[in-house]
């Protein structure tokens, strides 16, 4: 795993299971993308934030969020558990019902604007 590979963690039922039906098309825009990544799926509460340990623990300083609040909030909070480094990138796909968090937070649009940069 290189340092410029992304861990792109994921959570299908986010949204009321928005996330799952448009996955094709998030799918498309990932792979359409000139960048490294490796998807990881949540599969319970809590789960996001267990996998950004883990990509933590193999040396991933850049992490992007496909979820809604919670999952965004579990991925922040797992990959900063161990402390911050100047070195870390993260960014969002906002597919929650509300989105309240990246409203506040985040300002990019896309997956390309995050992920390209």
């Amino acid at each position: 795993m290189s340092s410029n590979t992304w861990a792109i963690i994921i959570n299908p039922q986010s949204g009321a299971g928005k996330t799952k039906k448009k996955w094709q098309q998030i799918d498309a825009e990932l792979q359409g993308l000139e960048v490294d990544f490796n998807l990881h799926w949540t599969e319970s509460a809590g789960h996001a934030v267990e996998i950004s340990q883990q990509c933590r623990a193999k040396g991933y300083t850049k992490f992007f969020a496909i979820g809604g609040d919670g999952t965004i909030q579990e991925v922040v909070n797992g990959a900063f558990a161990q402390g911050y480094s100047d070195e870390f990138v993260f960014g969002a796909l906002p597919m929650g019902t509300g989105n309240d968090w990246m409203r506040q937070y985040i300002s990019k649009a896309s997956i390309a604007d995050y992920l390209s940069a």
